[in-house]
């Protein structure tokens, strides 16, 4: 078995995570520990500035009795009241980001979250393509090693 974990491996987790499951039944299926399985998901999430279906994306914690409106300027603008406009975040001097508590603990993501639907906050996922990606990456810098500095002007006799 081999120490690094595989792209199927990877969307195993994925595809887990959207079923609920916890990292100690990720881990049993893998053939992983759980503490495995959590750094994986700490370590390679991505964040999403998203809203809900029908809503726009807003994390202000007062959001829903703001009494502010047009911040930003556009008297064009669809949203009358800054509490459902997802530019208005910017402009807010009250602007207060409400984090979901839910990320504190595990699972840290929202893929199998039942607010999913409704949560116009900043989400988490775990993207096992993404997470693939980063760790090739990182892989292919770490073994790089140290650049040498190459000048003919350092030749002084």
């Amino acid at each position: 078995m081999s120490k690094h974990m595989s792209l199927s491996q990877r969307k195993d987790i994925e595809i887990l995570l959207k079923q609920s499951k916890s990292f100690k039944e990720i881990g049993r299926q893998l053939g992983k520990d759980c503490t495995t399985i959590s750094k994986e998901v700490r370590y390679h999430f991505i964040e999403r500035k998203s809203g809900a279906w029908g809503q726009a994306y807003n994390a202000c914690a007062i959001r829903f009795g703001c009494k502010k409106s047009l911040l930003c300027g556009n008297h064009d603008c669809g949203m009358k009241k800054c509490g459902f406009c997802n530019i208005c975040n910017n402009f807010c001097a009250s602007f207060i980001e409400e984090v979901c508590k839910k990320l504190d603990k595990p699972p840290y993501v929202c893929n199998g979250c039942t607010n999913l639907k409704k949560c116009t906050l900043r989400k988490k996922f775990y993207i096992a393509k993404q997470a693939q990606e980063e760790y090739e990456y990182v892989r292919s810098e770490a073994r790089t090693g140290i650049r040498e500095f190459e000048s003919k002007s350092h030749n002084i006799f």
